[in-house]
């Protein structure tokens, strides 16, 4: 009996790995080592301009157009979909933004540093877009939350590994290829996260999907009341999000007086926990559905910015900042199950696009005025407003959306007033 059990876990781990097949891998596989080098240049990207001697305001204005050209993305993201196919627009989602970011670095041009931030979050919104959809391809509704669960983990950790390894490349090209210290070995660590992320288009474009593809004439949006209501909700938490997220590293230095290898730990310990957290949503998922394992995420995510507001140490206010970014990371396995299960498949498309457009445009919308907070009152009333949106947030999914008689059971989650 006791060697029948110990035979059963393989099984049962090779069973679940069986629910994908080799394309969902691969997605995941090419899009992790995309996502490994872009972690790489957004650490080092900073820190070079800042060794150029350019100050915040560069810097910020970047990282506008960066924002404004993921807003301008997320519809023309769609349209390449249906004329390139799935496998073609992601390879040409992960170049185009390796590319972009490559311009980024030419300094002297304003074209180049703010041009190429508008061209890179372009290409950046068309990836994102085709999330949802490409998951939703090469998954079932019945093992949707899992593949959900394991991109967003595999992902997050290879984030992870790409702030890790990007404080530690200069220095290792200053070493071994005879480079100076400072700008000049910090360019060429952050070109070479460039062809890291370049070099994931290939294995992108020889992705093969079962089911229906997207292309056709007609791109399909979803019209009902129930996906609108969704919207709604996913437009609070969004912004929610956004009044913190471009403020994290500043958090630490400048509101808890951190120093920058600290800063680095608290960061890369965030994203662990967002793994982990991650990786346990699609159990929560199967056991309460994704509306209530939404509600639940988005009301403690609120809670633990509130501790935020009045954490008094670093190591409490690192604890509770990796607890916050652990259910920011876990609410978007229901939400994009929820979303995905809602819609008809020639749809799906259409409302990863939307959804794209919202929460784009509310993260903007949020670090607008996240940074006008902190710039008049500093981060204690703007972590307060960001807990209180959150737990907002989670209200509007009680008032708008509410659970089918078998989400107990791991059944889809029905909006109310839905068709």
């Amino acid at each position: 009996r006791r060697r029948g059990n110990e035979d059963e876990d393989p099984m049962r781990l090779r069973d679940h790995l069986r629910q994908f097949d080799g394309n969902f891998w691969r997605y995941l596989g090419s899009y992790s080592l995309f996502w490994f080098g872009v972690f790489i240049f957004a650490e080092l990207y900073a820190l070079y301009m800042r060794e150029l001697g350019y100050g915040v305001v560069v810097l910020g204005n970047a990282s506008v157009a960066l924002n404004l050209g993921s807003i301008a993305g997320t519809i023309p993201a769609v349209f390449l979909m249906r004329r390139l196919g799935l496998a073609r627009t992601t390879a040409v989602s992960f170049a185009g933004a390796s590319v972009a970011s490559a311009v980024r670095l030419w300094h002297d041009h304003a074209l180049a540093v703010y041009g190429g931030a508008f061209a890179a979050g372009f290409f950046f919104a068309v990836a994102a877009v085709g999330i949802a959809v490409i998951v939703s391809r090469l998954t079932t509704p019945g093992n949707r939350a899992v593949g959900f669960g394991w991109f967003f983990a595999v992902s997050i950790g290879a984030g992870f590994l790409g702030d890790a390894v990007g404080g530690e490349l200069p220095g290792l090209f200053a070493r071994h290829f005879g480079l100076p210290q400072g700008a000049d070995a910090m360019l060429v660590a952050a070109l070479v996260a460039c062809a890291v992320s370049l070099a994931s288009a290939a294995p992108a474009a020889g992705l093969r999907f079962p089911s229906v593809p997207v292309q056709g004439r007609a791109m399909n949006i979803p019209r009902e009341p129930a996906v609108a209501r969704i919207l709604i909700a996913v437009c609070v938490w969004n912004f929610a999000v956004g009044l913190f997220a471009p403020f994290y590293a500043v958090y630490f230095s400048n509101w808890l007086h951190e120093p920058v290898s600290a800063i680095g730990l608290d960061l890369a310990g965030g994203q662990v926990v967002g793994a982990l957290f991650v990786a346990f949503a699609p159990a929560v998922v199967a056991a309460r559905g994704p509306v209530t394992g939404a509600r639940f995420m988005m009301f403690f995510a609120g809670a633990c910015a509130l501790f935020l507001a009045v954490a008094a140490s670093p190591l409490t206010a690192g604890v509770g900042y990796a607890a916050y970014m652990g259910f920011v990371a876990m609410a978007q396995v229901p939400l994009q199950t929820l979303l995905m299960n809602r819609v008809r498949t020639d749809e799906q498309s259409g409302a990863s696009m939307l959804a794209a457009l919202v929460g784009f445009c509310a993260v903007a919308a949020g670090g607008f005025v996240g940074g006008e907070l902190i710039s008049s009152f500093g981060f204690g009333p703007l972590l307060v407003l960001a807990g209180a949106m959150s737990m907002l947030a989670a209200l509007v999914f009680v008032v708008l959306v509410r659970t089918d008689p078998h989400e107990g059971e791991g059944g889809v989650a029905v909006p109310a007033g839905g068709a």
